[in-house]
Formats: C-alpha cells, sequence, structure tokens
C-alpha cells in the first residue's frame, strides 16, 4: 500500500497533489478542519528541480501548487524549521529560514 493509498483508508475524501506521493510526510488534523494530506515543501521543490533550476522549481511551486485551492481539503505543505535528521536539504532556502 502506498502512501496515497493509505490516507484514503483514513479518509476517502482526502485531496492530493499529483506526482508527490513520495513527498506525503501524512495527515494535519484539527477540531474545526477536516483531515488534510500534508507534503513536505522541500521534497516537492527537489523533485521539480529534477527538471528544472532551484530557483525555477521554487517559482513553480509557490504559483502553481501552494497558491492553487482545490477546495477546503486543499493539501498543506510543511517547510522544516528544525533538522530530524532524515531529510535532504535545498542548498538555498528561501529567506528567513536559515
Amino acid at each position: 500500500m502506498d502512501r496515497r493509498d493509505k490516507l484514503a483508508a483514513l479518509d476517502p475524501e482526502i485531496v492530493c497533489a499529483e506526482g508527490f506521493d513520495d513527498c506525503i510526510l501524512g495527515l494535519a488534523e484539527g477540531a474545526s478542519i477536516p483531515m488534510l494530506a500534508v507534503y513536505d515543501t522541500n521534497k516537492v521543490i527537489i523533485k521539480l528541480s529534477e527538471d528544472m533550476t532551484e530557483e525555477e522549481a521554487r517559482e513553480f511551486f509557490e504559483f502553481n501548487i501552494v497558491s492553487a485551492y482545490v477546495g477546503e481539503r486543499t493539501p498543506v505543505f510543511l517547510t522544516r524549521l528544525f533538522d530530524d535528521g532524515q531529510s535532504k536539504e535545498v542548498s538555498n532556502p528561501p529567506e528567513g529560514e536559515s
């Protein structure tokens, strides 16, 4: 069972970002919100950087992925501020994230 299938097993209505299943971290939950898919921002940018420069990947991510609203179940993207020793870091984090 892949990550997307695991999310769907917990909540069949969950919305996932196409092409980024390997970037899924898990779920976000709150008292007043439905379950949301959570993605690792750095992993998404690294994946996008396979086909473009890192700068282009960041711009594409900001304008086409993070800014895309697909309803109340729109996935969220987590930017790690603390190193857990398990994530590959991008070379130049956005200003204010170093």
